[in-house]
């Protein structure tokens, strides 16, 4: 990449097509199965709006994975004023260009590609990062005054105490919470029927449920890669999709002639739930089964007719 835009620089035009060809060649296998891809499922497209993608800009979402959010303020105070002292004439190394352009390609990615294409997702969260690894190594090859150099470095070691400080915190609360759902499946048999619910939307706790099946095998409808061909385990039968589908949101369902019964329902969380058919679920559980397990946290039920 960076001999590409030196050769653009020098007008090399004979170097450019020479380096035009092995990109051609390098880039090649991911677009045919790009399109191969695109081409075996559903192509409808999903954009994120525009207010909530300069949102996640302003609040480096993709970056605060820790619930730290309030930290980057520090962080952001630091690359702009780096930005504004290299734009104002900071002395440039030559391979800052080259950043500086992929900067400026990444950001115009991010903004005009969308989030989603078909069954592929999450584009835009990941083009924001890349656009931010760009921005920090472009800042990065500048020649800073002395005293400028000393600032930042004293800011960033208060930044990261911080963050680590922060992520400590949020890392022992996780882990506990994992501790938890470990322990409520050793309370459930075997080969049962779990159905999950969460009640938070956080996403360290996305995939939480599935620790209740570290030892031992479980059926756990909560996981949405199976129904698609692209993961190496899928459902022989979709039990996950069949429970969804029904309007009544009972615990059993009938596929081919045999009745699928859930053995288990696990809520967790500190929230509500906004799928209607969940809530009611939880309601009837409350009223109707046995509680084998209750905390702050977690409550799991077992289903009973």
């Amino acid at each position: 990449m960076f001999t590409s835009f030196d050769a653009i620089k020098e007008r090399d035009y004979k170097k450019i097509v020479i380096l035009g060809k092995k990109a051609i060649v390098a880039v090649l296998p991911s677009l045919v199965f790009s399109v191969l891809f695109i081409l075996k499922r559903s192509t409808d497209i999903a954009y994120i709006p525009v207010e909530k993608l300069w949102a996640d800009v302003r609040t480096m979402w993709f970056l605060a994975t820790f619930d730290t959010k309030e930290q980057f303020q520090l962080l952001w105070l630091v690359i702009i004023i780096l930005s504004l002292v290299t734009l104002l004439g900071a002395k440039k190394r030559d391979t800052s260009f080259s950043f500086f352009y992929l900067l400026l390609i990444a950001t115009v990615f991010y903004f005009y590609l969308p989030d989603r294409v078909g069954e592929a997702s999450v584009f835009s969260q990941r083009m924001l990062y890349i656009a931010f690894l760009f921005w920090v190594l472009w800042l990065a090859t500048q020649n800073y005054p002395r005293f400028l150099q000393y600032m930042v470095v004293a800011t960033l070691f208060v930044f990261q105490f911080k963050q680590v400080v922060a992520i400590n915190k949020w890392a022992v609360y996780r882990n506990n919470k994992a501790k938890e759902m470990l322990a409520v499946g050793k309370l459930i048999p075997a080969n049962s029927i779990i159905k999950p619910i969460r009640e938070l939307e956080v996403w360290g706790f996305f995939h939480l449920s599935n620790f209740m099946g570290v030892e031992k095998p479980q059926v756990i409808l909560e996981n949405y890669e199976a129904k698609h061909d692209l993961f190496p385990v899928k459902w022989k039968i979709n039990l996950e999709k069949a429970f969804k589908e029904r309007e009544d949101c009972f615990f059993q369902t009938t596929i081919q002639g045999k009745t699928y019964t859930i053995d288990y329902l696990v809520v967790f969380g500190n929230g509500k739930t906004d799928d209607a058919c969940e809530q009611k679920q939880i309601n009837y559980a409350n009223n109707k089964f046995q509680k084998i397990y209750e905390s702050n946290f977690i409550t799991a039920y077992k289903v009973e007719f």
